[in-house]
């Protein structure tokens, strides 16, 4: 769980710079909003923590629930 939050974290840091920056180059394709509008950008970035963290939080439950010698000896 840790290594895949961090992975992601890393990723949405980097995506949101990126997407102040592309903001600022289409500035003038968007109507009614403002070239940064922080709210729609933390609101993207919220889902799609939820969703890393809920793709992350069901493999890791179902391998806590699982006896190693019986996945070892499965393969």
């Amino acid at each position: 769980m840790r290594q895949t939050m961090i992975v992601v974290a890393i990723g949405a840091a980097i995506g949101f710079g990126l997407a102040l920056a592309a903001s600022r180059l289409i500035a003038g394709l968007l109507f009614g909003i403002p070239p940064s509008d922080s709210l729609a950008i933390r609101s993207a970035l919220a889902v799609l923590m939820a969703v890393a963290f809920v793709a992350a939080y069901v493999p890791a439950r179902r391998a806590t629930q699982l006896d190693p010698t019986q996945a070892l000896r499965y393969e």
